[in-house]
């Protein structure tokens, strides 16, 4: 198998828990990490376009610290969403640095 044929396998393994993880909100994530497979995913968003719930997620693992940051998404009613810069402030000292895992 091609390198680039497993970073294509690692990103969608990565967007399906994310769908996953999205739809189990606003209850606990129990999607397991599609890395390590430890059950510590942590997804927080920041609404950029109120009045479209659109916005940018923060997806990592809490265990390995990898995970993809998504822009542009939609942002379900139910999640729990920094809606202007001082918000987001207090929230992002919870978001660690992680390794971004990126679209091949």
């Amino acid at each position: 198998m091609s390198n680039t044929h497993d970073e294509a396998l690692r990103w969608e393994s990565w967007l399906h828990a994310y769908e996953q993880a999205r739809d189990e909100l606003p209850g606990p994530i129990t999607r397991r990490c599609p890395n390590c497979g430890r059950a510590c995913l942590r997804l927080v968003y920041r609404l950029r376009i109120p009045h479209l719930l659109i916005g940018d997620a923060h997806f990592w693992c809490d265990h390995c610290l990898r995970g993809p940051y998504l822009s542009r998404v939609e942002i379900p009613e139910a999640a729990v969403a920094a809606s202007g810069e001082e918000e987001y402030q207090r929230l992002r000292p919870t978001i660690p640095n992680y390794a971004l895992i990126l679209p091949a």
